[in-house]
């Protein structure tokens, strides 16, 4: 009889260590599961922070983009008004703003200390082709140079220039060097409206004359010495 307890008994605590143990599974099982929800979760949270980051980088990059695109288009639109303004100036206007690119004598000075100017030479100019003819002369003596000038629709070119320094038997010619930098109209444009009342009081000193041609130009350049 006490072999059957005893036996009995055995079981009774082998069926206890089998629960707790399993117990014990569960609950490390259960721990796991939490563990590895816990690192999706934060994985999930990760991938939706690092979503936002980029969206809201593509956002900032998408608007400063758009931005660039605005500034350059407003910068062009600016140029084309400006362009178009200057266009619409008068011939000799534009022809007196030219003149100022290769001799100085057409430019006007505005320190304030000086009375307004006033330009009293004159301008004489044609136009051949691309190319642009000036003359500035007081109408006396000689050695007023004669300077040619290429342009296009943006920029005036200073090409080369000559002068005529004897008329005695045999004519004598020399070289008006100019500089060939290029200069813009939206340039010519800002000097105009400096001071508009010296260029516009002066038109009627601004004239065309056909006698300079591009080919008179050159034959007069090859004479020379």
């Amino acid at each position: 009889m006490k072999k059957v307890l005893i036996g009995f008994a055995l079981l009774l605590a082998l069926a206890g260590c089998n629960r707790q143990e399993n117990a014990e599974q569960t609950t490390s099982k259960s721990t796991e599961a939490t563990s590895e929800g816990r690192k999706e979760t934060s994985t999930t949270q990760s991938q939706r922070i690092s979503t936002s980051d980029n969206s809201e980088a593509t956002t900032t990059q998408s608007t400063a983009k758009t931005e660039e695109t605005s500034a350059s288009s407003s910068a062009e639109n600016e140029h084309a008004r400006k362009l178009a303004e200057y266009n619409n100036l008068p011939e000799q206007v534009k022809v007196f703003l030219a003149t100022t690119t290769v001799d100085d004598r057409a430019k006007y000075d505005l320190d304030p200390e000086v009375k307004p100017p006033t330009f009293i030479d004159y301008i004489q100019y044609n136009f051949d082709g691309d190319y642009l003819i000036v003359n500035l002369t007081s109408g006396i003596g000689i050695g007023h140079p004669v300077y040619l000038l290429d342009y296009d629709d943006e920029f005036i070119y200073p090409v080369d220039g000559f002068a005529i320094v004897d008329q005695s038997a045999e004519a004598v010619y020399e070289a008006a060097p100019v500089d060939p930098t290029p200069v813009s109209k939206i340039d010519l444009l800002d000097y105009y409206q400096a001071n508009p009342q010296y260029f516009d009081a002066s038109i009627d000193q601004i004239l065309r004359s056909d006698n300079f041609t591009l080919h008179s130009f050159n034959e007069n350049k090859n004479k020379i010495n």
